[in-house]
């Protein structure tokens, strides 16, 4: 991009940039992810927790395509839990999310969408449910790839390695613009133009476009609203994770950065 007569010049900016975008993403995620993990990545998987369910969505690297996208809801589930309840929650939650190379989930935090339900599991409840389901998921031969033996003595000894990282809380809302103060709005609408991708969201919101199959549009547009959300959440986290963490994408980190990038209310 520079040309050779100010390559001098241009070169310090782009370290400059460079060092800037890596404290970014320093602070962002968490553990660090290693680098071969993330050379070899094909595909991620968002992981959303909220009080009424569990959302998800699986995209592939190569070219952001949504290749599952669903939800489990909390909503008939008896209020009051014991641990082996939200264990055997955490297994049943496990057999319905799909394998990907990688799972990111946010941080927990107390920011909501203000038109969902009042909470039908308790908040340490929740977090007990995220704990359980990322030790399955790191020990699961089906979702965590690198465990690839049959010995079971041989397994036994083997240095689990990680799979599931964490995204700092509210992330995807600052960079879809769904913060007011500290609350999250519903992030519906920016989904929706998200998935219709007719070339004018990604001056609003710096994200990647992705590509959505008709069914996956279809069945997204017939859930009523709070399924919608559940829906909408786990997309905005893993689209934001594929371009923080992995693609680093410029204008997302300048983006997320930016104190204007929170909606005004």
């Amino acid at each position: 991009m520079c040309d050779n007569i100010i390559n001098n010049d241009c070169s310090s900016e782009v370290e400059i940039s460079n060092s800037r975008s890596a404290r970014t993403f320093k602070r962002l995620i968490t553990p660090p992810i290693p680098i071969k993990l993330l050379n070899d990545l094909g595909t991620a998987l968002g992981v959303y927790f909220s009080p009424v369910g569990m959302s998800w969505a699986k995209i592939s690297k190569e070219d952001n395509y949504l290749l599952n996208w669903g939800f489990y809801s909390f909503c008939s589930l008896p209020k009051t839990m014991l641990s082996n309840d939200i264990f055997n929650l955490a297994v049943s939650a496990l057999q319905k999310l799909p394998s990907a190379d990688m799972y990111v989930l946010e941080s927990m935090s107390n920011g909501r969408p203000t038109k969902m339900k009042l909470a039908t599991i308790a908040s340490d409840g929740q977090v007990e449910l995220a704990s359980m389901l990322i030790a399955l998921l790191n020990t699961s031969m089906k979702h965590n790839t690198s465990l690839t033996s049959t010995d079971k003595a041989v397994a036994s000894k083997e240095i689990i390695e990680n799979r599931v990282f964490f995204l700092k809380s509210n992330v995807p809302a600052r960079l879809f613009k769904i913060l007011v103060g500290n609350e999250k709005v519903s992030a519906i609408t920016k989904v929706t133009r998200l998935i219709e991708n007719d070339g004018t969201f990604e001056v609003e919101v710096p994200c990647s476009p992705i590509s959505v199959n008709s069914h996956l549009k279809q069945a997204f547009m017939a859930e009523n609203s709070e399924n919608k959300e559940l829906l909408s959440q786990a997309l905005m986290l893993v689209v934001t994770f594929m371009d923080v963490c992995v693609r680093k994408n410029p204008a997302t980190l300048a983006s997320i950065s930016s104190p204007q990038s929170a909606a005004k209310g």
